[in-house]
Parts: structure tokens; C-alpha cells; sequence
């Protein structure tokens, strides 16, 4: 499974302006990727434990016949943190805006604040410095 957020015109998935931000110290370093090695029986169910990935595009490799809608499930994951505050009006267009800033935020903490969860995962405070002033 390799994540991105871009496609390539075949419709693979493209990582080169990604790459850009990873040091590569082993030409087979993998970079927004996971393998997962079927067992061959059933329905399995599989998650990763020690990492996460940002992404809009998840290209799958390998199975043993067409994915189906419910083949995976992406799952929006980040540090527990006290919601303090919110808006809700009447109009959709400042609700979704609203929604929007605030998953992107919550898309960014996992422990510390990062810089991007789909390439550096550096840590980062320079958003949260902008969103005090």
C-alpha cells in the first residue's frame, strides 16, 4: 500500500513531490508505504501500530483479485486533545471552512505538533505560534 497525494496519469499513485522532503540513506527505504503479507484465508484485518500517514490516494499492489469499496478503510487519527472552543451558523460554506481548519490541525498532533503528516512529521511549532497571534 503506498499513500500519496497526488496521481500519476496512469492512476498510480505519485510521490516524487513528497520525496523531495525524505533522506534517503538506503535505496530501499520506503516512504509512505506499508507491506502487509496476506495470510491466504477469510477476511483479515490489518492496521499499522508505529506510524501514520497523510494521504488522499492509497495505491494497492498484490491482491489476488480487484479491491471492492470495502476493501480498506481509512481512519483519521490524532493526539487526544481537549476541544476548546467552536463555531456553528447557518451558513455550510464558514462550517465546513471551519471543520476543515480544525482537522487540519488535529491531522498534525500525534505527541507534538508536526509540520505535515504526509511527508516530514517533523516537529513543528511555527502553525500553533501563527494561530496565537
Amino acid at each position: 500500500m503506498k499513500m500519496g497525494e497526488r496521481l500519476l496519469p496512469d492512476g498510480t499513485v505519485d510521490q516524487q513531490a513528497i520525496a523531495e522532503h525524505v533522506v534517503q540513506y538506503d535505496p530501499s527505504q520506503q516512504f509512505q508505504t506499508d507491506t502487509y503479507l496476506l495470510k491466504g484465508g477469510g477476511v483479515e484485518r490489518w492496521h499499522s501500530r508505529f506510524t501514520y500517514h497523510g494521504f488522499q490516494y492509497v495505491e494497492v499492489t498484490g491482491l489476488p483479485s480487484k479491491p471492492g469499496p470495502d476493501t480498506l478503510r481509512g481512519i483519521f487519527i490524532h493526539g487526544a486533545v481537549p476541544e476548546a472552543g467552536g463555531i456553528e451558523c447557518s451558513n455550510p460554506l464558514l462550517n465546513r471552512i471551519w471543520q476543515t481548519a480544525r482537522m487540519a490541525y488535529l491531522g498534525n498532533l500525534h505527541g507534538i505538533p508536526t509540520d505535515c503528516p504526509h511527508r516530514e512529521k517533523n516537529g513543528w511549532t511555527g502553525d500553533a505560534h501563527l494561530a496565537g497571534l
